[in-house]
């Protein structure tokens, strides 16, 4: 068995950087508010399938359902929501909804993007743009997603202007 022991020594976690397709995958987000809102418009251009489940849903949310973009199941998260799911997006301020989330999607292999927590999840949507064919991506461990957003703008037109 390989001994993980001096790499964790050396600090947090390292990272594998994959791009994952997920063109007809369904990923479920729970929460209806500003956060999901975004992760699901991110979803939806990649061509996901989307269902949001959350008692109080955002207008952006409720277009994105007219449009035929995104399925909405208006009510509290339900043990086998996740049925089915290749990811799960948690995008909820209610600690205990987010700990049975996690638990029901480590039970059946789910990939995670917590949004409450970086810690709890093993998906970090990144800060992405494209760029004469390239898709250049930032993450950062200290920075907010807004502020590597920023960063990789502040970059991407810097590497424009040379």
């Amino acid at each position: 068995m390989f001994d993980d022991t001096a790499v964790r020594a050396r600090g947090p976690v390292p990272l594998l950087f994959a791009a994952i397709d997920i063109k007809d995958r369904l990923c479920v987000i729970v929460g209806g508010g500003s956060v999901a809102d975004r992760k699901a418009r991110k979803l939806v251009l990649c061509g996901a399938r989307v269902t949001v489940i959350a008692p109080f849903i955002t207008d952006g949310l409720l277009a994105l359902q007219d449009d035929g973009a995104i399925a909405v199941k208006k009510r509290r998260y339900e043990t086998g929501d996740l049925t089915g799911a290749f990811m799960t997006v948690i995008a909820t301020d209610d600690e205990p909804v987010n700990m049975r989330v996690l638990k029901d999607a480590a039970a059946l292999n789910i990939l995670v993007n917590a949004a409450f927590s970086r810690e709890h999840g093993n998906v970090i949507f990144t800060a992405a743009r494209e760029m004469e064919g390239f898709i250049v991506s930032a993450l950062s461990r200290e920075l907010t997603p807004k502020e590597s957003l920023r960063f990789l703008n502040d970059l991407c037109v810097n590497v424009n202007t040379k």
